[in-house]
């Protein structure tokens, strides 16, 4: 099977993103007024379009946490197969479909099936990461051969608790005729602190395969002297 690097699926995961997350916006109508009292009529609409504003921060968030996890996670692959790319283009095809359920949960947000179906959606979205990342950390064998077992076990239980996480909000939701999303939402506060620790954590990589004897964290930032120090105190 042809293997070859990832930076053209990189690339273009990058324009779906951008393009999902430029998206959104147009979720938010602008007001038509007609009369006389343009002043009053036009803040008075503006104002009762929070409810657009809310969900179109909430989602700008949420796509921005999925390319910050999606862009680690390549951080640690080292070649793509075709396999991957479909995986990839499935996951990707979830984050694109994201401005619809976000356009319904600003319209129709008190509605209990505009909450189920945002927070579906975003589930469905967290299932294909991990099935991404299974496929190209264990089925695919696709990552730098210096990545340990514990980065691929950590990696793989914060995209599946964040997938737990959309679940039972959709279950809570079903169950609460209240429920609805609120910011900030302890769901999205969990995964964006799943994120941040991810990004803090310094998982060093050893990648010979492009950088001989340099190690490498989760962000790509150069861990040579932390390295050293850690071999000095040894």
């Amino acid at each position: 099977m042809t293997r070859a690097s990832t930076t053209r699926l990189e690339a273009f995961s990058d324009g779906v993103f951008a393009i999902a997350i430029t998206l959104l916006i147009f979720g938010i109508r602008v007001p038509v007024i007609v009369g006389p009292e343009i002043s009053e009529e036009l803040k008075r609409q503006l104002l009762s379009l929070w409810p657009g504003y809310l969900s179109f921060a909430v989602s700008f968030t949420m796509i921005g946490i999925f390319w910050i996890a999606h862009h680690h996670m390549f951080r640690l692959i080292a070649r793509s197969t075709r396999p991957l790319l479909w995986l990839n283009k499935a996951f990707l095809m979830c984050v694109s479909f994201l401005p619809f359920p976000t356009a319904i949960l600003g319209l129709y947000g008190k509605q209990r099936i505009s909450v189920i179906l945002y927070c579906a959606t975003l589930m469905i979205a967290a299932v294909a990461l991990y099935i991404l990342w299974i496929y190209a950390s264990s089925v695919g064998k696709l990552l730098y051969s210096g990545v340990s077992p514990r980065v691929v076990r950590v990696v793989g239980r914060r995209i599946l608790g964040g997938c737990l996480l959309y679940g039972v909000r959709a279950v809570i939701c079903e169950f609460d005729g209240k429920s609805r999303v609120s910011c900030p939402d302890p769901v999205l506060l969990l995964h964006a602190e799943f994120c941040g620790s991810l990004h803090r954590r310094r998982l060093l990589v050893n990648v010979t395969q492009q950088i001989p004897g340099k190690y490498l964290d989760v962000a790509g930032v150069p861990a040579v002297v932390d390295e050293m120090r850690r071999t000095s105190r040894s």
